[in-house]
């Protein structure tokens, strides 16, 4: 009690003992950034939301003049906070140094809890703290100590007001232990496999295609959003505790914006971004193996595969695996057993009713890679091919170029966390990369959907148009026509002056 205690280590494991901030990865690209302290933050930041404590400012942005920002998990994981954080991270500065005036904190609920913004660390306090992290006196804890969880649990926790500490005053306290590897007695889970190199299946499908190279019309889970959410609940619980046992933080293949990669697996929007991506009379089987449908993390002595399609996951100690099949756990598992009765003696739930397919999803985000070593799937193959002319027509319909968007949003400049498409849901870099995403095949397929191709006779017009906001000016822009109107905002001085 009224001792600090880690719940999250680093979110990288250092390169080096001692130096600048060129020794934590995370630091090193927008990516690795956005892909591990963006996660952590969204982690913290639905802790505190369940706790009913607000976080109305970002510590280290707000001493440079910067406001509140309307989401602050997202905030962390956006470029300004990267740069800003590029100007504070000084070369040949040490990052131990840096990371003393780093700290944020906030009161929650019977204890406090505390945000290291250099790398990711969350430490929580029951009680009231003697000592903010950072100030003279203060003790972190070891890796060794027990997690905050068994301290304080979350039901003994009462309502009360928030009481956000708004200022953390430069610290002497020192930094938390890299992470040397998961805690003690992790490596039990793939203690199991009874051959080294080879993959095993740790927990198998949550269901088979009722006939042999059955496509998604024959997978009962895959039928409703309730069927799937039920069916990946346990999956994803038991992928949760393994990834949390490693301090494991990825991004989904699927859905790049999304921090909280477990929980927002069994949800809508990553469910219909999935069937999104199923093609009728593919073979489910194919496909769930397939590169880019699954999720490969390596981890201190094997390594942990996840098959997005099915809910399977797989494991593997030593080395590298030989091979990419999926050999049984134990003797009652197949590997691909063939269609017939589950575990539990019965067949998959039939589908109901006449729908020929899962209903045409929101459009999906494009897929991106994720820290593990798994590609990405190819977007729409077949669609592509058989929309090519279609497509090709709608680029010759264009009122206006795409060279003279680029170069009107390159003379508006702004901001780059308005730089998205809201069609395909995906964030850019520069104006350029405008150019090349939306004459992209996977753009117009988005664009299709998102205009109700295939439900109504005629498109939404009001959901196809997007704009962008910029310090005295915005531009709207329709992405069917590709056709935009740019709207300035003067000062009252300067109308006055006209």
């Amino acid at each position: 009690e009224h001792q600090w205690v880690t719940i999250r280590g680093p979110v990288s494991e250092r390169t080096a003992v001692g130096g600048d901030w060129h020794i934590l990865p995370h630091m090193q690209t927008r990516d690795a950034w956005k892909s591990r302290m963006g996660s952590r933050a969204q982690a913290l930041s639905n802790f505190l939301e369940r706790r009913q404590v607000s976080i109305d400012s970002c510590f280290v942005c707000s001493r440079n003049g910067a406001g509140p920002p309307s989401c602050w998990a997202t905030h962390i994981a956006a470029p300004t906070h990267f740069k800003e954080m590029g100007r504070v991270c000084q070369d040949g500065v040490s990052i131990d140094i840096l990371r003393e005036d780093m700290w944020e904190s906030w009161r929650v609920p019977r204890g406090a809890i505390a945000f290291n913004h250099a790398d990711g660390v969350v430490i929580m306090c029951k009680g009231a703290p003697t000592v903010l992290p950072g100030q003279n006196g203060a003790t972190l804890p070891s890796q060794m100590q027990p997690p905050m969880a068994a301290c304080v649990p979350p039901s003994q926790m009462l309502p009360m007001q928030p009481m956000p500490w708004q200022q953390v005053p430069p610290a002497c306290a020192p930094a938390v232990s890299p992470m040397g590897g998961p805690p003690q007695g992790s490596l039990g889970v793939l203690d199991m496999c009874p051959e080294p190199n080879k993959w095993y299946k740790l927990l198998p499908p949550v269901g088979d295609p009722q006939k042999q190279g059955g496509d998604f019309n024959c997978c009962h889970w895959l039928q409703s959003r309730a069927g799937w959410k039920k069916s990946m609940k346990d999956p994803v619980q038991k992928l949760e505790d393994i990834l949390t046992r490693y301090q494991i933080y990825p991004s989904c293949n699927f859905c790049p914006n999304v921090g909280d990669f477990a929980g927002h697996l069994p949800a809508d929007k990553h469910f219909k971004n999935l069937c999104c991506q199923l093609q009728p009379g593919e073979d489910i089987r194919r496909i769930a193996t397939a590169p880019g449908w699954t999720q490969q993390w390596n981890v201190p002595g094997g390594g942990v595969k996840w098959f997005h399609l099915h809910g399977q996951i797989a494991i593997y100690k030593g080395s590298q695996p030989t091979c990419e099949s999926v050999f049984p756990l134990h003797p009652s598992q197949q590997a691909l057993p063939a269609p017939g009765p589950t575990a539990t003696g019965q067949l998959p739930a039939p589908r109901t009713g006449p729908t020929p397919h899962p209903p045409l999803p929101a459009p999906c985000p494009a897929p991106s890679p994720c820290q593990c070593h798994s590609a990405a799937p190819q977007a729409y193959p077949a669609a592509a091919a058989e929309m090519s002319a279609s497509h090709w027509v709608w680029q010759n319909s264009w009122v206006r170029n795409l060279e003279e968007l680029v170069e009107e949003l390159t003379d508006l400049q702004p901001p780059t966390e308005e730089l998205t498409c809201d069609i395909c849901e995906v964030d850019l870099q520069v104006p350029q990369d405008l150019e090349t995403h939306l004459a992209s095949p996977h753009h117009f397929q988005n664009l299709l959907r998102k205009a109700g191709f295939g439900r109504q006779r005629w498109a939404c017009r009001s959901l196809l148009q997007q704009q962008f906001s910029c310090r005295g000016a915005k531009m709207i822009l329709d992405h069917w026509s590709l056709n935009w109107k740019t709207e300035r905002q003067f000062a009252e001085a300067d109308i006055e002056d006209v």
